[in-house]
């Protein structure tokens, strides 16, 4: 028994011996599957092409990208980049008698010390290593 169907690729109708072919040859059947793949292929592509347009890009932030409003995040920030200079330190002793009353210590030399930073700096070259007493980094606002 043949039966007349119309192929889904060119739409041109033809005979099939067989109730489920729906296309009318190989060659249809082949560009249809190539169709398929192409368009799942663009698909993929655009969706990407939204996703990567609506997610910000992370990048690690340079010296000058810190924010300079809060000081507290900006000590934060610049101790999880490793920027752990002359700078920071006389951040860290700014940031201990605005928010902590000058209570804090670094390798034994309190943060009320004239010329703080550069004394950090020395003991933490001649001792190798930090140690505070009390950490002036609060992040709650």
């Amino acid at each position: 028994m043949l039966y007349t169907k119309i192929c889904k690729h060119c739409g041109k109708e033809f005979e099939a011996a067989q109730k489920n072919k729906i296309y009318c040859s190989d060659k249809c059947r082949k560009a249809a599957f190539d169709d398929r793949r192409t368009d799942a292929r663009q698909k993929r592509k655009r969706e990407m092409l939204a996703y990567t347009q609506t997610t910000p890009k992370r990048r690690t932030p340079y010296k000058n990208d810190i924010p300079a409003t809060d000081p507290r995040r900006r000590l934060a920030a610049m101790k999880a980049h490793g920027l752990m200079s002359w700078e920071y330190w006389n951040l860290y002793a700014e940031v201990d008698r605005i928010y902590n009353d000058a209570g804090g210590i670094v390798n034994g030399i309190p943060t009320t010390t004239p010329f703080f930073a550069d004394a950090v700096l020395m003991q933490i070259e001649i001792d190798g290593r930090i140690m505070c007493d009390t950490a002036p980094v609060n992040t709650d606002t």
